[in-house]
């Protein structure tokens, strides 16, 4: 891997829920998100809603740790900051139900890991746009 260490970030906060939890997400790939639209298109009914969605679920430490790798940094001071500085409450986890796509036919065939580390060392060649 010759992506370049990352040096000019010294903290970095992992907010969590009052009791520590750290929240979990899912994490898809807009090429994967353009198919599904496409797909749906094609197969959808008008006015159905469906939802888009994948099986990449990582909790917010995973992914900071899966960044932190495909970076070579990860001899960051990572900091778990506990309870919402501001707003409501904390949501632990943003997930949908994607039954109605599934039930088209639809198939998520993407690598998401994989699109993940693309990404990331999209933005790494790509500076000009952070």
């Amino acid at each position: 891997n010759n992506t370049p260490r990352v040096s000019y970030i010294s903290n970095i906060y992992i907010h969590t829920s009052s009791t520590g939890e750290v929240g979990v997400r899912t994490y898809m790939h807009v090429e994967a998100v353009c198919d599904a639209i496409v797909f749906l298109m094609k197969k959808g009914e008008l006015g159905q809603k469906y939802n888009i969605t994948c099986e990449l679920t990582l909790d917010n430490s995973s992914l900071l740790s899966l960044i932190c790798k495909e970076l070579n940094s990860c001899n960051l001071n990572i900091q778990f900051q506990k309870g919402r500085l501001s707003g409501c409450g904390y949501d632990y986890k943003y997930s949908m139900i994607d039954t109605a796509i599934k039930n088209l036919g639809w198939v998520d065939t993407y690598d998401h890991t994989e699109k993940l580390k693309e990404t990331i060392n999209w933005y790494v060649n790509n500076k000009k746009w952070l």
